[in-house]
């Protein structure tokens, strides 16, 4: 007897210890979304939004080699409402910022793939059918098609990382910015008590001291006003004249507690850690400082591989042919790196390629 897995069944929530640092919540074998940090928070840390966007528009501008002529088309030209450039760079920020970024393959009525729409990791649910026979992707669609069921094969899951075992988990990824989840929130309470200081500016931590026994609420309140007025707006900053009844003294922050909150920043050289980028590419002012700026294009190309392969890699198993994405095209602008590379083949007492070859690899190139 075959069984139907969207038969309804009883929903049975699985508790996972580590919950708050996982891409996705299960619940009855489905994976719900779960975002380990809100992506408009970490975009709003300058040094976060420089990585996503640097790491991002050269994955993007990569040119993809392949012999399959529907996916070169659909890689320049995704749908009608976006370019390629656009939609690769849409989909490479997600999967830097959430670990996870989900693509629908659309087919025509032969079966050809026609049309690739990204989807948001909101909109996503994952259910890993009865003994592990496929992945099914729950759509949730933010217009008139509601909620659409899609199998893997018209699926593309870009992932970073993926590591757990249980069901449909272990085909999720994980974002760089789970190792900067306590960190991000340590500076956020930072933010949050350094705005409540300075919107109370007019010296929230003056306590007034009254010599009296008892005092109304009403009497307190007036001494407070009487107080604000006297010493804020134009007379903020002026000499404060005190009656003989009342006392004033300044409450300050703990010295330890201050010098903790301005060391509570992330440094760009963690947020380039948690991004596995070499932080001298991303520094003009470090990166002036090497020697060998060759080294520096160099170990960045390799961290960039971090983020292309699971690219390649996704689009050769859905597509059943080899895919590989040129870095030199996105990151050696100029062809300096090719002319350089060129030259130490075709010259020196035994060169590697010939003459009229390098030349003709030199033209190919546009460089003379």
């Amino acid at each position: 007897m075959a069984i139907n897995p969207f038969k309804p069944r009883m929903t049975r929530s699985q508790y996972i210890p580590t919950s708050n640092f996982m891409p996705f919540n299960v619940s009855d074998g489905i994976a719900i979304p779960n975002a380990v940090i809100s992506a408009e928070y970490a975009l709003t840390n300058s040094d976060i939004f420089s990585i996503v966007h640097r790491v991002s528009a050269d994955v993007s501008a990569c040119d993809l080699r392949t012999d399959n002529t529907q996916l070169k088309t659909l890689y320049k030209r995704p749908n009608a409402l976006i370019n390629g450039y656009g939609f690769w760079e849409t989909v490479m920020a997600n999967l830097l910022l959430n670990g996870n970024a989900f693509v629908v393959i659309t087919r025509g009525t032969t079966g050809n793939p026609i049309k690739l729409e990204h989807v948001p990791l909101s909109q996503i649910q994952m259910e890993m059918l009865d003994a592990s026979t496929d992945i099914l992707y729950t759509v949730n669609y933010q217009d008139e098609r509601g909620s659409v069921k899609v199998i893997s094969k018209d699926m593309l899951h870009f992932r970073i990382m993926p590591f757990n075992s249980q069901g449909a988990l272990q085909y999720s990824g994980m974002s760089p910015l789970t190792s900067l989840a306590t960190e991000l929130n340590t500076q956020d309470l930072s933010n949050k008590l350094t705005v409540n200081t300075l919107k109370h500016a007019i010296n929230p931590s003056v306590i007034l001291k009254s010599l009296a026994p008892t005092l109304s609420d009403d009497s307190k309140e007036k001494i407070r006003k009487d107080f604000e007025s006297f010493n804020g707006g134009d007379n903020a900053g002026r000499v404060a004249v005190m009656t003989q009844d009342l006392e004033m003294q300044q409450v300050q922050i703990n010295a330890d507690v201050a010098k903790f909150l301005s060391t509570v920043s992330i440094s760009q050289t963690q947020i380039a850690k948690a991004f596995c980028i070499d932080v001298s590419y991303l520094d003009s002012q470090k990166g002036s400082q090497q020697s060998n700026i060759e080294q520096i294009r160099s170990l960045y190309a390799d961290s960039l591989q971090t983020y292309m392969k699971p690219i390649e890699s996704e689009l050769e198993m859905k597509f059943n042919c080899d895919v590989n994405l040129d870095v030199n095209s996105a990151i050696d602008i100029d062809n300096q790196n090719f002319i350089n590379n060129i030259s130490k083949l075709s010259t020196g007492t035994s060169p590697v390629v010939p003459a009229d070859i390098a030349l003709q690899a030199l033209q190919g190139k546009g460089v003379i």
